[in-house]
């Protein structure tokens, strides 16, 4: 039903910093954090015609809730590598 799918719409929201980052960045800083030395090689077949800026709007969610985001990157990549990283720690 249409006004359902409408409802729904209207309850999503972008969780982000609206901060553009590139992939490459990201990877970076993920190679960092584990602490291994990898070289990061870009392959322009792959994606001819990349997408040169992109990020998420979330003014909504600002406007509507009062949210704002906390964490930086590191922050995150650090948070999420420590989550993983007890997942397979030796009960």
């Amino acid at each position: 039903c249409i006004s359902g799918l409408n409802l729904l719409f209207n309850l999503l929201f972008n969780l982000s910093s609206a901060k553009e980052y590139k992939l490459r960045d990201i990877v970076a800083e993920c190679i960092q954090r584990v602490g291994l030395s990898i070289s990061i090689m870009e392959d322009e077949n792959v994606f001819p015609h990349p997408v040169k800026r992109q990020s998420l709007d979330n003014r909504k969610i600002i406007s509507e809730t009062g949210w704002t985001p906390r964490y930086s990157l590191s922050q995150t990549i650090e948070d999420m590598y420590y989550f993983v990283s007890t997942l397979f720690e030796e009960t």
